[in-house]
């Protein structure tokens, strides 16, 4: 039945569903979901070719790390270090490497030099959210490392001139002091534009959290943080940056923290029943097996 009624969507509809499917994966679940996508569809080239786009969308969004070879940190794939094509830049390494976003895995690196007059300060301040990361996520926990990346790059791996602008990066993952029954993710990406003896920020933290409990539920949240600092030294700069980060990042944790607390006492509770009209649990291990009608009239 269900293939008959996919086979009376026109292909542009299946494609939009599919895509959208993607799009909201869970973290840790993309494989799951596109195999089931997969069998929905039915047909290999149409997903391929159709959901080409969403997958490199829900790649660059959730900051997806990849090795590379002879490196020993990963490079994140994001929408600041695209250079098109299908290609992506990782300043730490001075690569530039081929990435298949299906697969995730990267290929065909080649060298790539860093810019002069920006190097300095993506370089002091990728090490001080290192040591950031280090010090709130146990090294056996971490995701992958931050990465910082220069000034929006381009196809040819070169800077704008007089762009002076970082793009930062941490994807987190189990989130601090969260303990959840499924998958989660901590995002953070942040903007900083140095000029005129200031530094600005712009900040977006995402966490997305499936929830398992006898059932399926996604948290998706969001918040945008703005700052500015006074330039000092590079690595002064960078610690104060880097302190501004965490403030704003613990400050956020701690207000979904007391949310969440909240919705479980509350609102969760108030979205279903207690029990259901047979009074009794259901034992879920058992579902499939469940005549619904039986067990009824069992009750």
């Amino acid at each position: 039945m269900a293939s008959d009624f996919g086979d009376q969507l026109p292909d542009e509809e299946k494609v939009r569903i599919a895509s959208d499917f993607v799009l909201h994966s869970p973290p840790g679940e993309f494989n799951e979901v596109f195999n089931d996508v997969r069998t929905l569809v039915n047909n290999d080239t149409l997903l391929r070719e159709g959901v080409a786009r969403a997958i490199a969308e829900y790649n660059k969004d959730q900051l997806t790390p990849v090795r590379l070879d002879g490196q020993n940190h990963y490079a994140l794939v994001t929408e600041h270090n695209d250079l098109g094509g299908g290609r992506f830049l990782d300043p730490r390494a001075k690569l530039t490497f081929k990435f298949d976003h299906l697969r995730k895995e990267a290929t065909d690196m080649k060298a790539c030099e860093s810019d002069p007059t920006t190097e300095s300060w993506r370089s002091a301040v990728e090490t001080q959210l290192m040591q950031y990361s280090g010090d709130h996520y146990p090294h056996e926990l971490q995701l992958r490392n931050p990465a910082v990346f220069g000034p929006r790059v381009c196809r040819m791996c070169e800077f704008p001139k007089g762009d002076q602008t970082l793009y930062a990066s941490l994807p987190l993952e189990p989130m601090k002091h969260f303990q959840f029954p499924r998958n989660g993710r901590w995002r953070s990406t942040w903007t900083v534009t140095l000029g005129g003896g200031s530094v600005e920020l712009k900040g977006v933290l995402k966490v997305q959290v499936h929830y398992y409990e006898d059932g399926n539920v996604q948290l998706v949240t969001s918040k945008d943080v703005k700052g500015n600092l006074t330039v000092a030294g590079e690595e002064e700069t960078a610690r104060e940056l880097v302190h501004f980060i965490e403030t704003a990042e613990n400050e956020y944790q701690t207000a979904i923290s007391e949310n969440y607390q909240t919705m479980s006492d509350t609102t969760f509770k108030a979205l279903r029943r207690q029990l259901p009209v047979t009074r009794t649990k259901i034992d879920w291990n058992k579902i499939v097996s469940y005549s619904v009608g039986k067990e009824l009239k069992k009750q």
